[in-house]
């Protein structure tokens, strides 16, 4: 029985403090804020490191091949994290940043065809392999509904043809620009609304005549 009671007013705590949170959050000016996520990126390719040795930070030779002057501005302004997690492959780590699941929560643990079910005879019948769908709570959708405003650049790869992880509109975001159901845009010239016909079919940048819905 303490057992049982110490749980609620422990859940208790915390939803008070996340609705105290929330009300000092709402009622203050909202910050706008940008989130860049690379793909590929080791913790050495840039040339602020990530990586520490007891309890302090260790820059290696590779750190030294690259200048990121700007991501160095940001490393000493802001909050530099040095331990941390990423999934082996894109579309589970895109769909992690998106929901704030572990790809064993949300299901999606290899990289989405844009054209169809990449599962073969020896993979899970339950797994995920649609990415997300219009039904799915999203960070843009929260903020969304918070009141802000939310844009999408540059590659997508959350769901394949024909679902509604094919475009960012249909999960959260108001605009789009170059995202699509590809690991890549198939253009990255605005003239060109960021497509390549011959091969990639990508939505248009907002500044065209043609909307996606």
């Amino acid at each position: 029985m303490g057992y049982r009671i110490g749980q609620r007013l422990y859940r208790l705590a915390v939803l008070s403090a996340f609705a105290a949170c929330t009300v000092s959050v709402y009622g203050s000016e909202r910050p706008n804020f940008l989130v860049f996520l690379i793909d590929d990126m080791g913790p050495m390719d840039t040339s602020v490191p990530f990586l520490s040795e007891a309890g302090e930070t260790k820059a290696y030779p590779l750190n030294e091949r690259y200048r990121t002057p700007t991501m160095q501005q940001l490393a000493r302004q802001g909050l530099r994290f040095e331990r941390f997690y990423a999934n082996n492959v894109c579309s589970p780590s895109r769909i992690s940043l998106l929901t704030g699941q572990s790809s064993a929560r949300h299901r999606t643990t290899q990289w989405i065809n844009p054209y169809g079910l990449n599962a073969d005879n020896c993979a899970p019948r339950q797994w995920n392999w649609e990415g997300l769908g219009a039904g799915s709570v999203t960070l843009p959708g929260l903020l969304s509904a918070a009141g802000y405003h939310t844009l999408h650049v540059g590659k997508g790869h959350w769901g394949p043809l024909g679902q509604a992880g094919a475009n960012p509109r249909k999960i959260g975001f108001h605009r789009n620009v170059a995202g699509a159901a590809y690991g890549r845009p198939g253009s990255y010239y605005g003239d060109r609304n960021y497509t390549n016909a011959e091969k990639k079919r990508q939505p248009p940048h907002p500044g065209s005549t043609n909307t996606v819905d």
